[in-house]
């Protein structure tokens, strides 16, 4: 007999050395699997959303940053469950609750007349366009107090929301970074 043969193989236990064989790949390929579950895991739980501008949903930038408006303050804004917000140039993109609001977009007239029905002030929420300073993408959301007086719509204001974002390499677009609420 050789010395370099094993002895197993000689007397024929193959079962032995099979399941050997199987666990060591088993054991690989929990590892493996592991890996590929810890792997999903962090993408799912840490992944951010990549805002825009465009869609008719919740990632539009100008959504968002309402939607944070309203976590932080709907409720002393809400005129009967009803957010009123300046129509512009992107707020067709936008949809027409948020959380557990109602939107109505008012141009000017339509602000006008709303006021002049209710016969006293309102809150108008104004989304400013989205602007970048220092690296930092951000979008203003201001509350006004809205009036009508002698003929004229005034509007007044202690502050509002500004809603940082930043550019994020990885998923190529911007992603939101925090939001405060500041006064004048």
């Amino acid at each position: 007999m050789s010395s370099s043969l094993n002895p197993r193989l000689l007397v024929g236990d193959n079962n032995e050395i099979l399941a050997e064989t199987f666990v060591r790949n088993y054991k690989k390929m929990e590892k493996k699997t592991l890996f590929l579950i810890v792997l999903f895991i962090g993408n799912f739980v840490f992944s951010q959303t990549v805002f825009d501008t465009e869609k008719r949903d919740s990632t539009n930038i100008y959504y968002h940053s309402l939607k944070k408006m309203s976590e932080l303050v709907g409720s002393s804004i809400a005129n009967g469950g009803v957010l009123y917000v300046e129509k512009n140039l992107f707020t067709d993109r936008l949809p027409d609750t948020v959380l557990e609001f109602k939107i109505e977009y008012l141009n000017h007239a339509e602000l006008i007349k709303k006021i002049k029905k209710k016969g006293e002030k309102m809150f108008l929420i104004r989304i400013v366009p989205l602007r970048i300073e220092k690296g930092t993408f951000f979008v203003n959301v201001i509350p006004f107090n809205a009036y009508y007086h002698k003929k004229n719509l005034e509007l007044a204001n202690g502050g509002g929301l500004k809603a940082e974002y930043e550019f994020d390499e990885n998923s190529n677009g911007l992603v939101f970074k925090k939001a405060d609420f500041g006064g004048i």
